[in-house]
């Protein structure tokens, strides 16, 4: 600040001072380079071409979903957060953090049909306003409802943090080990983001439809396209051949 005021050099030697670049270009604009870009690309080809190279299977699909509703019809503030959290996620297909969020009422949950509801708070949106949407459930939509009610109950207001905040101050909570007390009958590699792909395994079975399933999953997911979908086609559900259109015509309007 002193010498700003009182230089002790000339004005040619400030401006090569000024001319120094002493960051890399690309710091200018916080972005990366094309080279870069490529790499992370090739990089998530692998991570999913492994992904679909070894599908978790799960054997009995009918025993895993009736664990869910059960958990989810007697629900309290009283349960355990585990055994609150895990079966919303299941037959919801949400995302940890937008469970969590409705404690802060940046998530609802609004019942449309029998087993519908209208979901606002989509997390991951790049940036971009998400009109709320019509997703399906795997369970009654008053079931579904009631247990959020028991969750924001136990948890109380949230309203204060933001939703990373809430994310890292429950995020001890999503360990596989936790998972497997809730569900024991899951397979090994589950972790609680796979909940979301059985979710979707579910919906395309229980419900009546003509969609290609990355079609169905970015509807009922809210991805912006069909191809952030086939990431989440790497499980496989067996046994669910007498629930085959079980939930009836899917609708998604609202």
């Amino acid at each position: 600040r002193h010498h700003r005021a009182h230089p002790s050099w000339s004005e040619e030697a400030e401006d090569a001072l000024a001319s120094l670049k002493l960051l890399p270009p690309n710091m200018a604009t916080f972005k990366i380079t094309d080279r870069e870009i490529r790499t992370i690309k090739r990089r998530d080809k692998t991570s999913m071409r492994e992904r679909m190279d070894s599908v978790i299977v799960v054997d009995d699909g009918v025993a895993l979903l009736e664990r869910a509703t059960e958990l989810l019809a007697t629900a309290s503030e009283k349960d355990g957060y585990i055994f609150l959290i895990a079966p919303l996620l299941l037959v919801s297909g949400r995302r940890e953090v937008e469970v969590l969020a409705a404690c802060a009422g940046r998530s609802t949950f609004t019942k449309v049909g029998d087993t519908t509801v209208l979901f606002k708070g989509q997390c991951k949106t790049k940036g971009a306003e998400t009109a709320p949407y019509v997703i399906p459930l795997l369970c009654g939509a008053d079931v579904f409802v009631a247990a959020i009610d028991a969750l924001r109950r136990k948890r109380g207001d949230l309203s204060g943090m933001t939703n990373e905040e809430i994310h890292k101050k429950m995020t001890g909570l999503f360990t596989q080990e936790a998972l497997r007390q809730v569900f024991p009958r899951l397979p090994g590699g589950c972790k609680w983001h796979t909940l979301r792909s059985l979710y979707l395994q579910y919906v395309n079975v229980l419900y009546n439809h003509t969609m290609a399933i990355n079609r169905l999953g970015k509807l009922c997911l809210g991805h912006f396209d069909e191809n952030e979908s086939v990431r989440y086609l790497s499980t496989r559900i067996d046994g669910l051949e007498a629930m085959k259109g079980r939930l009836g015509a899917l609708d998604l309007a609202t």
